[in-house]
């Protein structure tokens, strides 16, 4: 099984406590953002059950899309609800594909800084050696609404075996900041993603990004429709900009082969120089806001 193949390359430091994962009334919800498409998912924990002889945990998932495909003026709304499976294994939390053919490592709860897996499904999906594996880079604890909760940054490791400089966190209960379905960057730049923006159990509810919905709200996905938060002229030549929210933000521009061409600090209306870059598609990514565009250079 390539979960149990995956785990013979962590450093592991058991330290006997236990795991806090799907506790009752366990909800995610992501934003959802791609070309063309952006709303909501919302998954929520159902209960356990027995699943390839594992002990299983059964999370429902709401998704709801705008999609500007077929209609750039009038996107069509897209409704779908499936299933997702988790199993803690010792200290392994394992994902089931969604075909339900096989099972894979999400996370190891047993993982230590400079601990390496494969995200779900994507074993040698570069074809370069360990490029594309996830990399523990730091852990931490972080407490919420009084419960202290452990926490692993990681990152993915670059063509040169190295952390390649986009880290993102899974943190107990909250789970996978980038949701479930993590594919490796450093080889693929993905056309749709998630990002985390609140989740709420039994016993805490934590705003990741905040908003004017509850965190178990689906209704419309105009909530992740801001449109306060937009880059133009898209195409554009030497230079765009970007509508922002009030404040400062982070900005990451990647081109398509995802090496990093510009990281800074914006306010909204602030122009960003395109003039020596290449023409073609580059990817906007505003960290904070769990947002990404694609803007195109003629």
């Amino acid at each position: 099984m390539k979960a149990l193949l995956s785990l013979l390359m962590l450093t592991l430091a058991w330290s006997g406590r236990a795991q806090s994962w799907c506790t009752p009334g366990a909800t995610w919800n992501y934003n959802v953002q791609g070309m063309f498409i952006q709303g909501t998912a919302l998954y929520s924990y159902e209960g356990d059950t027995m699943l390839d002889g594992y002990n299983a945990q059964k999370i429902r998932r709401d998704e709801r899309l705008l999609s500007w495909w077929l209609n750039l003026e009038t996107p069509d709304t897209l409704e779908q609800v499936t299933w997702r499976y988790t199993s803690l294994v010792d200290s392994v939390l394992l994902l089931r594909n969604l075909s339900g053919t096989e099972w894979d490592t999400l996370h190891a709860f047993n993982s230590v800084i400079g601990s390496r897996w494969w995200p779900p499904f994507t074993d040698g999906f570069c074809d370069a050696g360990s490029t594309g594996m996830m990399v523990v880079v730091d852990t931490g604890t972080v407490a919420h609404d009084g419960i202290a909760l452990r926490s692993w940054t990681l990152d993915f490791v670059d063509f040169d075996d190295e952390p390649y400089g986009w880290e993102f966190n899974f943190t107990e209960r909250l789970g996978p900041q980038f949701g479930f379905d993590l594919l490796p960057w450093p080889c693929i730049i993905s056309e749709m993603g998630e990002a985390l923006r609140c989740y709420h159990d039994d016993e805490m509810e934590v705003v990741v990004v905040d908003g004017p919905f509850g965190c178990l709200s689906v209704t419309g996905v105009d909530e992740v429709s801001d449109p306060r938060v937009a880059v133009h002229p898209n195409p554009g030549t030497d230079r765009f900009s970007l509508n922002l929210p009030s404040g400062s933000h982070t900005v990451e521009v990647r081109d398509i082969s995802g090496k990093l061409v510009h990281h800074t600090t914006l306010m909204h209306g602030m122009p960003v120089d395109a003039s020596s870059w290449l023409p073609g598609t580059y990817l906007v990514r505003l960290p904070e806001l769990g947002r990404s565009f694609r803007w195109v250079k003629q």
